[in-house]
């Protein structure tokens, strides 16, 4: 059975749920935390951070499992020159660049010997 015949499976129809459904529930996340937390402000309902500490632990799952689902080469490439070029210890990054162009320098040389 080839990958394109494959039936999807449980995790595969998870995953797809919480992409179609991330924006939905971003949405009412929202209005509904605005919600409770003016009228925790307003009416004094303190017992309402309860259940907006849980919705918020909930929201945040959801917005991990999306995160990490929408991970393409694109974003692997911008996340690695952001680091590199943001590092703080720019030294470091400096050292591996060398041991690597050392590397490659040697297996080039190495190939050449053995040619």
């Amino acid at each position: 059975m080839t990958a394109e015949n494959t039936p999807p499976n449980s995790t595969d129809k998870f995953l797809e749920i919480a992409l179609q459904y991330y924006q939905r529930h971003a949405w009412i996340y929202a209005i509904g935390a605005i919600v409770l937390a003016a009228i925790m402000m307003t009416q004094n309902q303190w017992w309402l951070f309860w259940p907006l500490s849980v919705w918020t632990v909930v929201y945040l799952i959801h917005y991990l499992i999306v995160k990490c689902v929408n991970v393409d080469d694109e974003w692997v490439e911008d996340r690695t020159l952001n680091t590199a070029y943001n590092a703080y210890d720019l030294d470091h990054i400096v050292n591996i660049r060398k041991k690597n162009e050392a590397k490659a320098k040697r297996q080039n040389t190495d190939t050449n010997k053995n040619q």
